[in-house]
């Protein structure tokens, strides 16, 4: 994990509920690692239990940071 805060700041766009209290970032080598992250099939075994402890159901890919 590169970085994590329960001071996250809620923005409320497109009419979608306000998010949850934390805001975590993880930090792999590259987008392409990451990818395979999500892609695995390890991560797709628990992505219905992430999504029932996130909102909203935001995962973003950065190049940089």
């Amino acid at each position: 994990m590169l970085a994590g805060t329960d001071q996250t700041v809620h923005l409320r766009e497109g009419g979608r509920p306000p998010g949850g209290t934390h805001t975590v970032v993880l930090r792999f080598r590259d987008a392409e690692q990451a990818r395979a992250v999500y892609e695995s099939a390890r991560y797709q075994e628990l992505l219905d239990e992430r999504l029932a402890a996130t909102v909203p159901f935001t995962a973003m890919i950065v190049p940089e940071l």
